[in-house]
């Protein structure tokens, strides 16, 4: 059950989120140049409701998080592999991809609310959200 905002809403929330997007293609575009002169071979991407970062030496290796409308993927981790959360069934590009949901009804108040609610565990309602979500078991919305 993958369910997305109406077009017009999700145009809105991609407005709202903004700021954050913005810092998340800052912080893509510094990896992908870092990644560069690395030889890194970073790769950049439009797939998941987001502009996707891949390969980013930035980003901790066999992670993937969310900035607004971007996700950043460090070594060993891509928007195809499977475990998210150590669950061989949840897509990580689909579990990011909640987020990037999340991120458009809260905009700048999205990170407080997820810190507040515990961060990156997995007892964090968003983070429960991303997993039904990425199993198709639920919707991307925690309440």
């Amino acid at each position: 059950m993958l369910t997305r905002p109406h077009p017009i809403l999700d145009i809105i929330g991609k407005i709202w989120t903004l700021p954050n997007t913005l810092v998340g293609i800052l912080y893509g575009v510094l990896g992908h140049i870092l990644g560069w002169l690395q030889g890194a071979r970073p790769v950049i991407s439009i797939g998941n409701n987001a502009i996707q970062f891949q390969r980013n030496p930035i980003t901790p290796e066999n992670t993937a998080f969310v900035l607004g409308n971007t996700i950043h993927y460090g070594s060993g981790c891509h928007p195809d592999k499977m475990g998210a959360y150590g669950n061989p069934h949840v897509n990580v590009g689909l579990h990011e991809e909640a987020h990037t949901y999340q991120y458009q009804v809260l905009g700048i108040l999205f990170l407080p609310v997820y810190f507040i609610l515990g961060g990156a565990d997995k007892k964090n309602r968003f983070e429960q959200a991303a997993q039904r979500y990425a199993t198709r078991e639920g919707n991307w919305w925690p309440w």
